[in-house]
């Protein structure tokens, strides 16, 4: 849960025992060219995702955050080449198509706790907003960063996944004073909201989800330091009482009117 050297270290080490029981489970080693080869498939995923999140900087977006939260779900259960190939196929057909989303006054960033169903985001898109970029653990977290290949393969794999992933459940070095430290922990949020032309945020954690609730306090006040509006929206995971959230929602768009 830290990204100190001997954190990195100690991770590495469990991947490599974790690599050793798959070899003995799957009766095949796991040499350092297949895993070579497996790294770079998932790194073109990654940037074939950073490409169909770009489609979203256009205003309107030419693809919803609905539809892309539909297109990376299948991605989680999709081996990694057909998937690559869906995602060019899905690409090329968001640039060509004519019915893509309408422009709406709001432009939001969606950050939080994974979200492995849509109904949401689709809400939330139904009340009159563009949701443009997400920070969720289903999102821009798990294909942001790629790895940086190296000679020490598990070594990359470890820093990737411990250090570049930003997530709550990663404590991260303090800063010199309280807003030194936000700025640390969420200046790429605001890269996120610049990039994408965000000028408001939603804030949805799944209740009980405590690390992305220990994290609300500390983002809201780094939102309002840089002018972005942001708003708390707890839910829990069966999505069955939408419709007061959909009250809450349209509530604080009334307030970014």
């Amino acid at each position: 849960h830290t990204t100190h050297k001997a954190s990195i270290e100690f991770f590495k080490n469990e991947l490599n025992l974790f690599k050793k029981t798959l070899e003995e489970f799957g009766g095949k080693e796991i040499s350092p060219p297949s895993l070579k080869d497996a790294i770079s498939a998932h790194n073109e995923q990654r940037a074939l995702v950073r490409e169909l999140y770009d489609l979203r900087k256009a205003d309107p977006p030419l693809i919803s955050g609905t539809e892309t939260l539909q297109i990376l779900i299948g991605l989680m259960s999709t081996p990694v080449t057909e998937g690559n190939a869906l995602l060019r196929e899905s690409i090329k057909e968001v640039k060509s198509r004519k019915d893509g989303p309408k422009k709406q006054p709001f432009r939001l960033l969606v950050w939080g706790s994974p979200l492995d169903d849509v109904p949401l985001v689709e809400m939330i898109e139904d009340c009159g907003a563009n949701v443009v970029i997400d920070d969720i653990c289903t999102g821009t977290r798990f294909y942001w960063p790629s790895v940086e290949v190296s000679s020490d393969l598990v070594g990359a794999l470890a820093q990737r996944y411990l250090d570049e992933v930003r997530c709550p459940r990663t404590f991260r070095e303090t800063g010199a004073g309280y807003w030194a430290d936000l700025e640390n922990r969420f200046a790429y949020v605001k890269d996120f909201a610049k990039d994408w032309n965000v000028n408001g945020v939603i804030l949805q954690s799944m209740k009980y989800c405590d690390t992305h609730g220990y994290e609300v306090p500390g983002l809201k006040d780094y939102l309002r330091s840089i002018g972005l509006p942001a708003f708390y929206l707890e839910h829990e995971y069966t999505m069955v009482a939408l419709a007061p959230l959909r009250t809450r929602v349209q509530a604080f768009l009334e307030t970014i009117a």
